[in-house]
């Protein structure tokens, strides 16, 4: 357990960090205990929310024409994923709540979705739709989700290489199925 003392002076320093940048996460949110893996999780309110959302929108506007390239197809073809607030919630808690880094993350994600899937980029990953030519590597056995999680709940993925047979499938096959 933190003394009230290194409460108070992390708070003072995200203040600080908060009053200088706009791309950190804010006080408000920071769980001051890490969990098992030393990762520190913020806190989630709707008014946390929306302020994020509106962060990365703003920073998003900021990037290049080239890094958002994708975000603007992405946005022509298929808005109501890619203008949903759930949708770049994801990259938001992937950051921390960082917007900076989530605009960057968001639009980087984009690029790839579209170079490694072509045309279907814009498709719901399903297998009945972009991933409708990748069975054989979807049920080669060579990722599986477990039916346990760990400790804070989050699920697991067992990897088992030896199962790989690219007789089967195609490499980009396979790329696909770890997008």
């Amino acid at each position: 357990a933190h003394s009230n003392f290194a409460i108070e002076q992390t708070k003072r320093e995200f203040e600080y960090t908060m009053a200088s940048s706009k791309h950190v996460t804010p006080p408000s949110m920071i769980k001051l205990e890490p969990d098992q893996y030393g990762q520190r999780h913020p806190f989630e309110n709707e008014e946390v929310i929306a302020q994020g959302l509106a962060l990365m929108e703003e920073e998003i506007a900021k990037l290049s024409e080239e890094k958002k390239d994708g975000v603007f197809q992405a946005e022509k073809n298929c808005p109501e994923l890619s203008k949903s607030n759930e949708h770049k919630l994801m990259f938001l808690r992937s950051e921390m709540f960082n917007a900076d880094l989530a605009a960057k993350r968001y639009a980087k994600y984009w690029n790839m979705r579209i170079e490694i899937f072509g045309d279907k980029a814009f498709e719901q990953m399903t297998l009945d739709k972009a991933l409708r030519d990748d069975g054989a590597a979807l049920s080669n056995g060579f990722a599986r989700l477990l039916p346990s999680k760990e400790k804070a709940g989050r699920s697991i993925i067992w990897v088992d290489p030896s199962r790989l047979d690219e007789t089967k499938y195609t490499r980009e096959s396979m790329v696909r199925f770890g997008f």
